[in-house]
């Protein structure tokens, strides 16, 4: 997507320059200066792109001054300069599009690991704190980060794997309900489940709001959905067990676990595109109690 918003920019340069180079002199300089300025943007840090685009527009400026002086004409910015002015910091925004992109993401991820600091003081705010201490499932943010590591070893490695998200379906419903430690409470009896199963995969975490991940790793595709569904299998009978047995005042609220499922490289090859393909087909599996 991003090469190829980056490849459009650079025929709009070349059309632009073929359309006006009749009409004005050194437009191919400027052409080559803003290609330039679109490669520095792709292959160097934002703020070299920057300060690249800072020196073209200097440096065009004072061409355009030196200019206007030899031939003895007034200073007068026409639009054929303003469009130049224009492309040069263009460029190197549509350069460095896919570093900016990736920075906000990251950015956005920090805010809510703050968040999610700043909450751990008060109880309400925040779920199976306890449970990702003592039995070693990852956060939020920290499986993201685990999730991208993956990706990357993936694509490295030409090797895939399965991400898969277990939902309490009604949690929140449940949790307004029965109030928090009683929510608490759940949360740490699936998570117990979780860790109990036989084959468990090495990279669980927890999501907020009742959701549970997992990495599976497989050597070909029906190995690894044999074992996604033996996890989906194994995980809705113990769900189904822990329900049989809670108390009577709970069956008020009908729950059941609902699963998302998605492959790398087939459904994205980032953390996030991965986490929103598995978010999207989250889907009911299993006896609602």
């Amino acid at each position: 997507m991003f090469r190829l918003v980056q490849l459009l920019a650079a025929l709009f340069f070349c059309l632009y320059t073929y359309l006006t180079a009749p009409m004005f002199q050194h437009s191919y300089i400027w052409l080559a200066l803003s290609l330039l300025l679109l490669l520095v943007g792709v292959f160097r840090r934002p703020s070299e792109t920057l300060l690249g685009s800072g020196i073209a527009m200097l440096g065009y400026g004072i061409f355009q001054l030196y200019s206007w002086y030899q031939q003895g004409a007034e200073a007068s910015l026409g639009w054929n300069e303003l469009v130049w002015l224009a492309i040069f910091p263009f460029a190197g925004l549509i350069g460095s599009i896919e570093k900016l992109t990736r920075s906000a993401n990251m950015l956005t991820e920090k805010l809510t690991l703050y968040e999610q600091m700043q909450a751990v003081e008060d109880p309400s705010k925040i779920e199976l704190n306890s449970v990702e201490q003592q039995l070693g499932f990852l956060g939020g943010p920290a499986f993201v980060y685990k999730l991208e590591e993956e990706v990357l070893r993936s694509l490295r490695e030409r090797t895939r794997f399965f991400l898969v998200i277990a939902e309490i379906d009604h949690f929140q419903a449940y949790k307004e309900l029965f109030g928090y430690e009683q929510s608490q409470f759940l949360l740490n009896q699936i998570a117990g489940s979780i860790n109990d199963l036989e084959n468990l995969p090495p990279t669980k975490g927890h999501l907020g709001l009742g959701s549970f991940a997992v990495i599976i790793p497989k050597r070909d595709e029906d190995e690894g959905l044999e074992q996604v569904s033996q996890f989906m299998d194994s995980l809705n009978d113990s769900f189904t067990e822990l329900m049989l047995v809670r108390p009577r005042r709970e069956s008020q609220v009908k729950i059941r676990m609902k699963y998302g499922v998605a492959a790398c490289p087939a459904d994205g090859i980032e953390a996030r595109s991965l986490m929103d393909s598995a978010q999207s087909k989250l889907e009911g599996n299993g006896v609602i109690l």
